[in-house]
């Protein structure tokens, strides 16, 4: 196991939140898979709430899904990290965190994915449990709030990103 995949333990963020993203690393996220697995006899649909594409798997809902895609090429745009180059990679934390080598930014950029994570992973909830489907517009402005609470909370917006993260 890569140590740096643990990084997580050490941010200033919910302990909930830090949880989630052990879950995520370790494949035992609740995702309609994994449910379904072990749900045999009960006729349940493996299939992403969401967007019903796909099997909702943490690659899907995390990585590929409509949602999760509203969600990364807003983060990446903010950062300059180009979409082929988020595209290409293989999902897992450790390669999603590794996405930014600066070290003076890198653990900025860990805590702006933790976010964004956790975010995909709410709105995916509130439609699954409380049938609440955000439009993309309200989803990148929830997504935005709560990046740059993270962020001030973590001490590590200056003043160039304060500008990234107006909401109108």
């Amino acid at each position: 196991v890569n140590p740096s995949c643990f990084a997580f333990w050490k941010f200033k963020i919910p302990p909930k939140v830090k949880f989630f993203l052990w879950k995520l690393e370790h494949q035992v996220l609740p995702t309609k898979v994994l449910l379904a697995s072990r749900l045999h006899n009960l006729n349940f649909s493996p299939h992403c709430p969401w967007c019903s594409t796909q099997e909702e798997t943490v690659r899907h809902l995390f990585w590929e899904c409509v949602l999760a895609e509203w969600c990364w090429n807003e983060v990446c745009s903010m950062w300059g990290i180009s979409r082929s180059s988020r595209i290409q990679m293989d999902f897992s934390i450790n390669n999603l965190f590794g996405l930014i080598k600066d070290d003076e930014i890198k653990e900025a950029w860990q805590i702006v994915a933790s976010a964004t994570l956790w975010s995909i992973w709410i709105f995916r909830n509130d439609y699954v449990f409380n049938n609440r489907k955000q439009i993309k517009e309200d989803v990148l402005s929830i997504l935005r709030i709560r990046l740059h609470k993270w962020m001030e909370v973590n001490g590590s917006l200056s003043e160039n990103q304060r500008n990234l993260f107006n909401v109108n």
